[in-house]
């Protein structure tokens, strides 16, 4: 079998989140190459995993077969490495990470020294090299694993966010800009700056991002290390950007760091934990914490998006309403357009700058396998996410009016999915449920206050008659599985006869919704497509092994 693990968390993903878009971005992948992997592993298997549309992917009779399958896989897989960390304090080994300079010299010093003390006859080999040297250690096996930027990519290496840390201004207590609170990028123009070179994860982060912004950093000196640009700021020969790690304690003779604004360029940060009790075999359980701010977010909107950006703001004096023009009168314009309306190509579709963008949550896992007699076993999973925050806040003038995405439509606060097969001899006996909490009809802001987004004005609901009901109700899907498997028989290694029935229930999505797309009035918060669009399906079938 031509395909690796990393195929089948990208499978998994896929058909957990209902697009390639999102399971891209979950698994920080570029569509491109999340595409390739699925291709890959389907072509590995010879059979179509996914039903594939502009709107929506399913999974086709096999997909929902094999999910299973690749789910058990897993788990057992994670659970047998995390059984290894006992082996640690007993046995000795080699760990090799590729590192960023930024990284080895600022914290990674204080993990090892963790580890160390907990595992103590382990020996640790660190490259110290630039973030694509890094990529391609990891890449060629090299390295066990590497620590690099967020904006890193590559296409045979999965990313988990582990911090997160922003540039600064670092200069000299006699500078110019020393008494400033905050710098933008730029005010730096006329001054004297010293950056790393090209080869550097740190400068391509700055550049990407000033290139979004129709900027580029004008330099007057180029270092090969962060510590050297350093020195040259304490001998007062310029000004440095750099991380924010990577500057000197606030309390230093000589250097002082400054925030830099528009573009922020920054990463993210989460925490995870397992636990494994060991009185009761089988069990595994994890959470991972998760808490991401991403500051001038640079978005893409839609026509409809802006417009309707532009009135959701307090005042018309915003960024959105800049983006186009209205036909003011008398009479009809040029292309037809009726007093009020939009007129004909001033609409401006570009990217643009949010405030910020916050997310916050929990992921829980809970895993159970076990042999309950020598022909019964019973296999697990439950997957549960909870949503604290998810909130947009879209204009730059005031970084502190919040949109409010969660509980709309598309993105609840709590959704789960439990998966139980019960295995007797040579029938299998599979359950799976997905729960979906209430959602909004409308927008957040319609029925609940933000003290976030409250104006002179006060801080009531937008528009709370705008339904008598305001919330679609939780909905849980119920299916069933049934599976036979031979063994031996007709001179065949194996037949397998399955069958089962999707939604068992009937539930349909509420409220008439379609359950296949986003709502044309909507402000890319709802998307029905969360819902089951099918209602009760039978399904059955017959594989064979030879």
């Amino acid at each position: 079998m031509n395909f690796e693990l990393v195929d089948l968390r990208a499978f998994i993903a896929v058909a957990d989140l209902g697009s390639f878009h999102r399971a891209a971005k979950a698994l920080n992948l570029s569509q491109p190459a999340l595409s390739r992997r699925i291709q890959k592993l389907e072509e590995s298997l010879g059979a179509p995993l996914l039903e594939r549309s502009t709107r929506h992917v399913a999974l086709t009779m096999v997909g929902r077969d094999f999910i299973p399958k690749v789910r058990r896989f897993l788990d057992e897989f994670e659970t047998s490495v995390l059984s290894i960390r006992d082996l640690g304090a007993r046995s000795g080994g080699l760990v090799s990470i590729a590192s960023v300079p930024t990284a080895v010299f600022y914290f990674l010093p204080r993990a090892i020294s963790r580890f160390s003390a907990a595992y103590p006859r382990i020996r640790i080999r660190i490259l110290d090299v630039s973030a694509n040297e890094g990529l391609e250690a990891v890449a060629r096996g090299e390295a066990d694993f590497g620590i690099n930027f967020i904006g890193a990519s590559h296409p045979d290496i999965d990313f988990i966010p582990l911090a997160e840390d922003r540039f600064v201004l670092a200069c000299r207590h006699d500078h110019p800009l020393a008494s400033r609170q905050q710098v933008t990028w730029k005010e730096l123009e006329p001054h004297r700056v010293i950056t790393v070179g090209r080869t550097s994860g740190n400068r391509a982060l700055i550049d990407n991002a000033l290139a979004q912004q129709g900027q580029r950093l004008s330099w007057s000196y180029e270092v090969t290390h962060l510590s050297g640009s350093l020195g040259m700021v304490e001998a007062g020969l310029g000004v440095a950007v750099l991380p924010k790690l990577a500057t000197p304690a606030a309390d230093h003779p000589l250097i002082r760091s400054i925030p830099l604004l528009q573009p922020e360029v920054s990463q993210s940060l989460t925490l995870g934990g397992v636990l494994q009790p060991r009185f009761i075999p089988g069990f595994s359980f994890s959470a991972d914490y998760y808490n991401i701010k991403v500051d001038k977010v640079i978005v893409a909107l839609n026509a409809q998006q802006i417009a309707n950006l532009c009135y959701d703001q307090p005042s018309l004096n915003n960024p959105y309403c800049g983006l186009f023009s209205r036909w003011m009168g008398p009479g009809v314009g040029t292309f037809g357009e009726a007093a009020g309306q939009i007129q004909f190509n001033t609409l401006i579709q570009a990217g643009v700058n949010f405030a910020k963008r916050i997310r916050r949550g929990v992921d829980f896992n809970a895993n159970y396998r076990s042999r309950l007699s020598s022909k019964v076993t019973l296999d697990s999973s439950l997957i549960w996410v909870h949503a604290i925050k998810s909130s947009n806040y879209n204009n730059p003038t005031l970084p502190d009016f919040e949109d409010r995405i969660l509980s709309e439509l598309g993105d609840p606060s709590d959704e789960g999915r439990l998966d139980v097969d019960l295995k007797v001899g040579n029938v299998t006996f599979g359950y799976s449920g997905h729960y979906i909490a209430p959602m909004y009809l409308n927008l957040a802001e319609d029925f609940g206050t933000l003290p976030a987004a409250c104006t002179a004005a006060g801080c009531p609901p937008n528009n709370a008659d705008w339904a008598d009901v305001h919330k679609y109700p939780s909905i849980t899907y119920h299916n069933v599985r049934i599976q036979w498997d031979t063994g031996p028989a007709f001179g065949l290694k194996n037949i397998q006869v399955y069958g089962g029935v999707d939604n068992i229930f009937d539930r349909h999505a509420p409220f008439g919704l379609s359950a296949t797309g986003t709502i044309g009035s909507d402000r890319n918060t709802g998307n029905a497509s969360i819902y089951d669009y099918r209602g009760r399906a039978f399904y059955g079938g017959l594989k064979v092994r030879y």
